[in-house]
């Protein structure tokens, strides 16, 4: 099951306005994790990095919580303004 968890930081989920994430509450994406894992049904998660409340702590949480939760796959993105093109 590929989930969207996109950050560990709670501010960070609130200015991307991402209201599931928030309501599953980052202290529950480990049980999270776990209750699915129970099913036998495999877990990639996907992480964006950059957002404007990201801090350097950032990155040894996310692999902690990687390693900790026993995600199967990850999925980690650097934020990327989008971009214009111009077509001829």
């Amino acid at each position: 099951m590929f989930i969207g968890f996109e950050s560990l930081n709670e501010e960070v989920l609130q200015g991307m306005h991402k209201v599931r994430n928030f309501k599953a509450r980052v202290s529950n994406y480990k049980k999270i994790v776990k209750r699915i894992h129970d099913y036998g049904i495999a877990v990639i998660g996907a992480f964006i990095f950059g957002n404007d409340g990201d801090r350097n702590d950032i990155f040894p949480r996310t692999t902690e919580f990687l390693l900790d939760s026993k995600m199967d796959a990850q999925q980690l993105t650097i934020l990327t303004p989008p971009t214009r093109y111009q077509t001829i």
